[in-house]
């Protein structure tokens, strides 16, 4: 690509060819400690489907620096985009006019890769068009957005300087109900639409450096959002100018978000062809940043299951309608894998092992974690895994179970027949168990009680012998269910040991730094908080040159009952469940101490987490907990509250000590949540 300045004569296109790069740029880039083997970028051209936040990323990095085209030229905003367009008159003539040369519009783009034509157009009117672009944009640093140069690409990467790419992406269903509200029309036209220009423009990104962006993180975290992207920028030659960071807010506060759907909503919706679940699919995976644009084409194969309310023979051609789309590019799209992310299933055979889970991973709790870390565990051994949330799921975790290579589908009766069927406490599946039964019975069912007393569907269900095998967290845990599930009939389990994918968690010595925190993680549940939590705290003591802090995730309204109020003088910081990642909590925290209202624990995850995190767990000398924690060497086990209070004392004098416990732990967690003997169990049960 020809470097562009506003000065001196234009480039002589002829073909195809490229001149080197330009000299001023590289100087320049040497000046600020920037040495970079290409051309620096020029500008960033915002690409994406109408209506998926693409004005808004414009507006937002021009209060972040970077160049608008000249205001003459500006589109006035209007009653469907209050905010402003963000568009070149000019620019939207010279694309309406490419795409007349296709014999296409805005809602009519090409079936078909028209890259090789739209290249050939550029003898002919590349020297026109970039006049075009320079009289809107006549200096370097420019933001040029237009959904259009979604289809449009292949010829503006011919005509313009080098330049860098955000690409803004929207729930389909969210799109079209947009278009709809906006241009009147109905989901069918407006997913085909979605289609065509998310295929046109991945097909055209080979070889960019592209940023990923999503329109509900940008209108959340807007000035995270514009650092992210001038970060991003920077890393290839292009220095944005000063963020004007309180209008960036102002902007973003004053942008609206209809039309909300979940991801799950896609794979699930009658109106969301194969063709299109498959790009979706693909779209969830996208790292963030990607510095070369990968996706390749790997050949035909199925990437999502979309369930629908037609019968089996339309979910026997799933395979077939997921690579065989509207158009021959999003059949590529659809079949398309992101190098150096997190892989999907490769093609070829499936997997001889196939798990479906009824149920859905969270990062806080008990039995979600665990099948968060599980996923893991099953995807490295190749397994083919399927998730069917049963009381819904986030976007965040739907995007990081299909970045590890799952499938995701709502629930519909008959599902799971003749599928090898495995769910962690799952309420909503004991209770659909026999409609589920009724419908197409599965194949086998493994289920996974996380407490130390059964439920009464649990109970009903192995009555009627529609649970085939049960897993235990603990011998603990099994000791205590036995005797009800034997009153019933005997019951078969198999040599489960829970995981924890450590890796997930570098290990980095926790130190004390000036403050000794302890802390306390749990859901809020008044039975986990013994009453007196608050004085065990309270009465651990620390040397002078150290600060005690407390701090306690899971503290809602049921805790808050139970425990009472702090007593005065104590330094403590509480947050409710969920309202920030438990790593962040345990990164926080020297020693945790862990004392129940009277839960019995089957297992208790926060001591593993205590253990990949450097923390010191001091536990009740009770339940599962002596499973888990070697006295004196990996922890401490006490159930008196005084004595617990004290052993976090000996710790705040004896740092040494402390850090040789800590790395104890993490050795000991390799030896709990070891991979191989983890995934024996599993290779027996499936």
């Amino acid at each position: 690509m020809t470097p562009l300045t506003g000065d001196g004569p234009g480039p002589t296109l002829a073909g195809v060819g490229r001149p080197g790069p330009p000299v001023r740029g590289a100087i320049a880039l040497k000046q600020v400690g920037l040495d970079l083997a290409v051309p620096p970028a020029q500008g960033v051209v915002v690409l994406g489907m109408h209506r998926s936040g693409t004005s808004l990323a414009a507006g937002l990095l021009e209060l972040g620096g970077l160049r608008m085209c000249l205001q003459a030229d500006l589109v006035e905003a209007c009653w469907s985009n209050p905010t402003g367009h963000r568009e070149s008159r000019r620019l939207l003539a010279a694309n309406d006019q490419l795409l007349a040369e296709l014999g296409s519009a805005w809602d009519r783009p090409p079936a078909c890769d028209v890259s090789e034509r739209l290249r050939a157009l550029v003898p002919v009117l590349g020297e026109s068009l970039r006049a075009e672009f320079l009289a809107s944009y006549p200096a370097s640093g420019w933001i040029w957005k237009d959904p259009r140069t979604a289809i449009t690409l292949p010829f503006w990467r011919e005509v313009l300087p080098e330049f860098a790419v955000v690409l803004m992406l929207r729930n389909p269903l969210e799109v079209a109900g947009s278009l709809e509200r906006r241009n009147g029309l109905d989901t069918k036209r407006s997913l085909e639409l979605w289609e065509s220009y998310l295929s046109h423009a991945i097909a055209a990104l080979s070889g960019l450096p592209v940023m990923v962006s999503w329109y509900p993180s940008v209108l959340t975290v807007p000035r995270a959002w514009v650092n992210r992207v001038r970060d991003f920028l920077a890393g290839h030659g292009l220095l944005p100018g000063p963020a004007d960071w309180e209008a960036i807010e102002g902007l973003a506060s004053r942008a609206l978000h209809h039309h909300r759907h979940d991801d799950i909503a896609v794979f699930a919706a009658d109106a969301v062809t194969a063709s299109q679940a498959g790009l979706y699919h693909l779209l969830l995976q996208l790292p963030e940043q990607v510095d070369d644009w990968p996706v390749r084409n790997v050949g035909a194969r199925q990437v999502t299951s979309r369930p629908s309310s037609a019968s089996a023979s339309a979910t026997a051609s799933a395979t077939a309608s997921a690579t065989a789309s509207a158009t021959a590019m999003a059949t590529a799209s659809a079949t398309a894998e992101v190098a150096d992310a997190p892989r999907v299933t490769p093609p070829g055979p499936e997997p001889v092992r196939t798990v479906w889970v009824a149920g859905f991973p969270s990062r806080y709790g008990g039995a979600d974690t665990e099948l968060d870390h599980t996923i893991d565990l099953w995807r490295s051994a190749g397994f083919a895994v399927h998730l069917v949330p049963m009381f819904g799921a986030t976007d965040e975790m739907v995007r990081s179970v299909i970045a590890r290579g799952c499938e995701v589908h709502a629930y519909r009766p008959g599902i799971f027949r003749d599928r090898t069927v495995v769910s962690y406490c799952n309420g909503e599946f004991l209770r659909l168990l026999p409609e589920i039964v009724e419908t197409g019975r599965p194949g086998r069912v493994v289920w996974f009680n996380c407490m130390t007393w059964p439920f009464e569907n649990e109970l009903r269900a192995h009555e009627a012998g529609w649970i085939d095998v049960f897993g235990f967290v603990s011998n603990y845990q099994e000791s205590q269910l036995r005797p009800h599930l034997e009153r019933i009939a005997p019951y078969k389990t198999f040599p489960y040991r829970p995981y924890f994918n450590a890796r997930r968690v570098p290990w980095q010595p926790r130190e004390f730094a000036g403050i000794y925190g302890l802390g306390r993680i749990s859901r809020d549940d008044s039975a986990k908080f013994a009453p007196d939590t608050w004085q065990i705290f309270d009465r651990v003591l620390v040397p002078a040159n150290l600060r005690k802090k407390v701090f306690i995730l899971g503290h809602g309204p049921n805790a808050a009952a139970r425990i009472g109020l702090p007593p005065v003088g104590l330094d403590w910081l509480t947050w409710s469940p969920d309202a920030i990642p438990s790593a962040d909590f345990y990164r926080r925290i020297n020693t945790m101490i862990h004392k129940t209202g009277g839960s019995s624990e089957s297992y208790c995850r926060v001591v593993v987490e205590a253990y990949a995190h450097g923390v010191v767990p001091i536990v009740e000398d009770a339940y599962a907990l002596p499973e888990l924690v070697v006295h004196g060497e990996t922890g401490f086990r006490s159930s008196d509250s005084d004595e617990m209070s004290y052993l976090a004392s000996v710790l705040a004098f004896d740092e040494r000590r402390h850090r040789a416990i800590a790395e104890a732990g993490r050795r000991h967690l390799e030896e709990l949540v070891n991979q191989d003997a983890a995934l024996r169990g599993w290779l027996e049960v499936l």
